[in-house]
């Protein structure tokens, strides 16, 4: 879909505290449902940060990262997954299994005490509205475009495996659109995903897999409206199934209930992903949408490297009250940084914490996006600039932020102690730091969840920086572009 290659070197808040949640392990099973729209994607990383999944994988072999918590119960799950992955990756390669980044997938329980209210997830206004008397089961719908993936799936299926059961299946769906690969990913989306969903419980008409896409020939595309275009088709579910929601108006053969009574959506890029990552995301988003209109956009934090250190979405994110970028780049190419956040010292607090700290725009590996502005009256779709109208040529995933705030949805934030990398090196990095950063804030490493005084949310601010930072994509079909030769500042958004 996208070449593997990377380009030449010469291309390119405020907070309040948050009341403790009770310690409930038994609630009764709520929504979610997942669509993991897997499209699977490449993305050259040296000049486009943020711009695409990418397929860096890293070494198949190595260390992994300790466990909090015993399997327990989980056990013969994950030994069937793991079995079940081997056996139809040597079905279809000769090159290593690949293994996990993180030995424990299981949860705390501490980390249970903290999410149990993710299984009754709170319904959209849409929902109540369009129920028509019908019960109402809101679901978490997770998303992504990714491709050759081969090296992030067994944390993958983990992750889903311990999220799907933590929440219910039968609040869950999937929907997931792969291809072209050249490992075997479609096989193992096909012929172990899918009866994998099913053995957990999830009905058949959650679950939408494609796999094997064509590719795209980006020389004759504009880059960015291409990847909208591939974005929308994962996303297309929630809104092209909202008719389909109470399956008495649709014949059985015909029913199909991936983005029915949506919740949240979760788009996550192809990085190696732990369920806490999932399910503290979603905690973030649904409890800062408390006595508000709701989260817009939580986002995660992503690196393509460490050292030196390289934050991923750079071009993508910027920050809340001065529009800038989230790290300097004054030259033209991107270059490692750790002067993060650098003209945003309140969110550089809230980072150094691993506090949420709200943003104008990201998305950081993972993003949890509210439903409502891609259902009417609103219809907002991922799109690229539109040149008559003098708007800047950025980021599909920054133009999104742009109409969510033009459409009154503009909360956005960050969640920094959900680290995700692409690469399996980067990945055992970035989980070592992360602990060691936790441990010098107090965190408690049996526990896994913050401790009470940086257990904060963000205290929303209502209006969007004057001007944002604008890098151009040029106005060209192709890969070869740069985007940090020219730099504009601009209005938030287009009327």
């Amino acid at each position: 879909m996208i070449p593997k290659h990377p380009p030449s070197p010469h291309h390119h808040h405020r907070s309040r505290q948050r009341t403790r949640h009770p310690s409930v392990l038994k609630i009764a099973v709520g929504g979610a449902a997942f669509v993991v729209l897997v499209f699977l994607i490449s993305v050259p990383r040296d000049l486009w940060p943020g711009l695409f999944p990418s397929s860096t994988g890293g070494k198949l072999d190595g260390d992994i990262v300790p466990a909090r918590v015993s399997h327990g119960p989980l056990e013969d799950i994950l030994h069937d997954i793991h079995r079940n992955f081997t056996r139809v990756w040597k079905e279809h390669s000769d090159h290593a299994v690949p293994q996990p980044v993180y030995a424990g997938p299981a949860l705390t329980a501490a980390q249970k005490a903290r999410y149990a209210h993710l299984r009754r997830p709170p319904a959209t206004r849409h929902s109540k509205i369009t129920a028509e008397g019908k019960n109402i089961v809101p679901k978490y719908m997770f998303t992504t475009i990714v491709r050759d993936i081969g090296a992030q799936l067994p944390d993958l299926l983990n992750a889903l495996a311990v999220v799907t059961l933590f929440v219910g299946p039968e609040h869950v769906s999937f929907s997931i659109v792969e291809g072209p690969s050249g490992d075997p990913t479609p096989h193992i989306l096909r012929d172990q995903l899918r009866p994998m969903l099913l053995a957990l419980g999830v009905a058949p008409s959650a679950i939408n897999i494609e796999t094997d896409a064509k590719k795209i020939d980006f020389n004759r595309v504009n880059r960015i409206e291409e990847l909208a275009k591939l974005r929308n088709r994962a996303l297309e579910p929630l809104w092209k199934d909202v008719d389909q929601q109470y399956l008495g108006k649709t014949p059985p053969g015909r029913r199909r209930t991936v983005g029915a009574d949506v919740a949240a959506v979760v788009f996550f890029n192809d990085v190696f992903l732990h369920a806490t990552d999932i399910l503290e995301l979603l905690h973030q988003h649904i409890w800062a949408s408390r006595g508000n209109a709701g989260t817009g956009i939580t986002a995660a934090w992503d690196w393509m490297e460490r050292d030196p250190a390289f934050f991923y979405d750079v071009w993508v994110s910027h920050t809340i009250d001065t529009g800038d970028i989230f790290y300097p780049i004054n030259q033209a190419w991107w270059s490692a940084s750790d002067d993060i956040l650098s003209t945003s010292p309140s969110s550089r607090a809230a980072y150094d914490q691993l506090r949420p700290f709200q943003a104008y725009s990201a998305w950081n590996g993972m993003a949890v996006l509210s439903p409502t502005p891609f259902l009417p009256p609103t219809n907002v779709r991922f799109r690229r600039s539109d040149p008559k109208r003098d708007e800047c040529a950025a980021s599909e995933c920054t133009l999104i932020a742009a109409d969510f705030w033009k459409y009154g949805y503009g909360r956005v934030q960050v969640v920094p102690s959900v680290q995700l990398a692409y690469g399996r090196d980067v990945a055992l990095k970035t989980a070592v730091e992360l602990r060691k950063t936790q441990a010098k804030l107090g965190w408690k490493e049996w526990e896994g969840v913050p401790p009470y005084n940086l257990d904060t949310t963000v205290s929303w601010i209502k209006e969007p920086p004057a001007n944002v930072r604008c890098n151009p994509w040029p106005e060209k079909n192709g890969l070869d572009a740069n985007v940090w030769e020219n730099t504009l500042w601009v209005k938030p958004y287009v009327l």
